[in-house]
């Protein structure tokens, strides 16, 4: 997980930084509550792949016919 590096762009008015500082209050806390949305949200995505496997993949297989035999012009062939 990276929350913010300790300088960065701005983004709406704020850096990177303002939201890692507000991060650093509930350090802890915050952190746990974080890991606990990805690890549920990564199960439920997992749980739907391995649901639906034959159409995964058959998008796999669709996608991969539709690839283009020569390379274009971002270097994918």
């Amino acid at each position: 997980m990276v929350y913010g590096e300790k300088e960065g762009e701005v983004f709406l008015g704020r850096t990177v930084h303002d939201a890692q500082e507000r991060l650093r209050g509930d350090d802890a806390e915050g952190r746990r509550e974080i890991r606990r949305i990805i690890d549920q949200q990564y199960r439920v995505a997992r749980k739907l792949m391995e649901d639906n496997r034959d159409k995964v993949e058959a998008m796999a297989k669709a996608l991969l016919e539709l690839r283009p035999s020569t390379p274009t012009r971002f270097g994918a062939s």
